[in-house]
């Protein structure tokens, strides 16, 4: 089973619906191959995500904290959006078999509630769509204690890794 907090598909129509970059869906053949070329330069993470949108949970912009966070990720070579524009999932929605909990809000910044819903809806396997309210992108960092978010992928956790006859983990 897995828990998602967010998911998205970098490649043709889908990821135009989430990013910034927002090229005619017929050019975005050349764009690849271009950002390929270019594979050595390197381009802001808000350059292809509305990043530079994220808010703490006292409303101020988030990007001073992530500037100062050695393990946030602030940009990203040519080479590796050219990889991702150019690479289908290596498994169709439709085809994941896995149990799949999707965490989101609709206050979310980077990922529209209405993207992350026609995404879930794809998937066949048994799922779960935890949508928060009013919270933003980054509530998976600010408020992973909170029982509200804690609570309900506890359970389902206990529901899809639990034996059938014993305490999850056999």
């Amino acid at each position: 089973t897995v828990v998602c907090h967010n998911f998205a598909i970098c490649y043709g129509r889908d990821a135009l619906a989430i990013s910034v970059f927002k090229p005619p869906l017929w050019l975005l053949p050349f764009v690849v191959r271009l950002f390929d070329a270019m594979r050595g330069f390197v381009a802001p993470v808000s350059f292809y995500l509305p990043f530079n949108k994220l808010k703490l949970p006292d409303g101020r912009p988030a990007a001073p904290l992530l500037e100062a966070d050695p393990m946030a990720t602030l940009s990203y070579s040519l080479g590796a959006v050219a990889s991702l524009g150019s690479t289908r999932p290596a498994t169709p929605m439709a085809r994941i078999t896995t149990p799949v909990m999707l965490v989101s809000s609709t206050g979310d910044e980077v990922f529209p509630v209405a993207y992350e819903q026609e995404l879930f809806d794809r998937l066949t396997c048994e799922k779960k769509f935890l949508l928060i309210p009013d919270k933003g992108h980054m509530m998976i960092i600010f408020d992973a204690d909170k029982p509200w978010l804690i609570d309900p992928i506890a359970e389902w956790f206990d529901t899809y890794l639990r034996a059938p006859d014993g305490p999850a983990g056999g």
